[in-house]
């Protein structure tokens, strides 16, 4: 199945984590990010909380091995300065029409957030395929698998409060991706470059084994 530029899908058409990277600064978002693509990460979501985000984005987009995004996207001026900066996939924590539309108009995958039916709906009036659940802790897989009954064209990417344990729920629950936060920072606060490195490792596996597993489940009932 092939998905439209703007459908994130379009980079990850398996599943995969989703590192989303918000430290205090750019030097430490810059060490975590290798620390993650030395364990596998492919797709890193940089937010916009980070002091000197875009130039951040600028340099790692030249790694052709890392999908850089940007996180915490607002308003349409944070749209044009993160494609600017080469910013392959943009993430907003909500649904605004003037991101949208920016995002859009460059042609660049854009996942709004998007926690209800009524949000949902309103994200494919604009020919959205792709949404975030967010804060995904509140509601749990079931909530995502219910609206997937709804909506099953949609990809649904759940972030915040996911860890090591509960991504494969979430997987079987229906998700494109996992957006994975807040354990980068723990992790790399208790176990440093290897730790967060391992960690990494561990989701790669895990979102492989999911990907596996649908397959042999579509496989079966076909």
């Amino acid at each position: 199945m092939s998905f439209a530029h703007t459908d994130l899908r379009s980079l990850l058409p398996t599943p995969e984590p989703i590192a989303v990277v918000r430290t205090e600064s750019a030097a430490s978002a810059l060490e975590m990010t290798r620390a993650l693509v030395a364990g596998g990460i492919r797709a890193v979501e940089i937010t916009l909380t980070i002091p000197g985000a875009v130039e951040l984005i600028e340099e790692l987009s030249v790694d052709p091995g890392v999908i850089v995004g940007a996180g915490t996207v607002r308003t349409a001026q944070d749209v044009e300065s993160v494609v600017a900066a080469g910013a392959r996939f943009v993430v907003s924590p909500g649904l605004d029409g003037g991101v949208v539309e920016a995002a859009l108009g460059h042609r660049v995958a854009v996942v709004p957030g998007a926690f209800t039916p009524t949000e949902m709906m309103a994200a494919r009036g604009y020919g959205l395929t792709t949404t975030k659940l967010f804060p995904a802790s509140t509601a749990g897989p079931g909530h995502l698998s219910s609206l997937r009954q709804v909506f099953p064209e949609m990809g649904i990417v759940p972030t915040g409060g996911i860890g090591p344990d509960s991504v494969s729920g979430w997987l079987r629950a229906g998700a494109c991706a996992v957006g994975i936060g807040s354990v980068i920072n723990s992790t790399f606060a208790s176990g440093g470059h290897q730790g967060l490195s391992e960690l990494a490792s561990a989701l790669i596996r895990t979102c492989g084994e999911a990907a596996t597993h649908r397959t042999t489940r579509k496989e079966q009932h076909s």
